[in-house]
């Protein structure tokens, strides 16, 4: 029977820890990269609530306002939804 092990294995065919450490890793990553996505599209949303403002004739301190009402929105929306 032929086993096919990565080249680093040297002559284990299988180590928990390496696979373990390997997999925890990747979950860190893979949540890390999310909560960036998330952050980033949080942003984007706020900016665009602001510009919309600002279209519709408002100046800096509307663009502010409606920002900080979208952000409390966003912040309290799941108390309401109990």
């Amino acid at each position: 029977m032929k086993v096919l092990k990565p080249e680093w294995a040297d002559n284990r065919l299988f180590d928990l820890d390496e696979c373990v450490a390997f997999i925890t890793n990747k979950t860190a990553v893979n949540i890390a990269s999310l909560a960036m996505f998330i952050k980033h599209l949080k942003q984007v949303l706020l900016a665009e609530t602001a510009m919309v403002a600002v279209a519709f004739g408002g100046g800096p301190s509307m663009a502010y306002s409606v920002s900080l009402l979208k952000v409390s929105i966003d912040e309290f929306e799941p108390d309401f939804k109990k």
